[in-house]
């Protein structure tokens, strides 16, 4: 029954190929957060962890969610014969981008983890 319910809609079978990645990815996830957890315990340096977490998070969530609403309106109104030549673009445009902005964030990450960090214990500051 299965077998036939995948071979004659591709769709199902992208749908049930993704569901079953995001599956694994968030078991990885559980465990990863589960040894996380069981490895620092309730302490300054988990929390501070989850705090210096934030800024990359944050990054990825802004950057890459509008960069999906830009990139995909964009690339379905290109014509055919076009689209190679703007995907092109759009790879190197995302590498220059992505260069600089990993030195950026190496130049401002330390006055921002210190800051964040300011009002822990000493031993989470020299962590950090």
């Amino acid at each position: 029954m299965f077998n036939n319910f995948f071979k004659t809609n591709l769709i199902n079978k992208s749908i049930f190929n993704v569901g079953l990645v995001v599956f694994i990815i968030k078991i990885i996830a559980l465990f990863k957060q589960r040894y996380i957890g069981s490895t620092f315990g309730l302490t300054e340096s988990l929390d501070s962890y989850y705090i210096l977490l934030l800024i990359p998070s944050f990054i990825k969530t802004v950057f890459i969610g509008s960069y999906k609403a830009v990139f995909i309106p964009n690339y379905i109104i290109t014509k055919d014969e076009e689209k190679d030549i703007f995907q092109n673009n759009l790879i190197l445009i995302t590498i220059f981008f992505s260069i600089f902005l990993t030195i950026i964030c190496y130049i401002i990450i330390q006055p921002i983890n210190s800051y964040l960090v300011e009002k822990y214990s000493f031993a989470v500051k020299n962590d950090v």
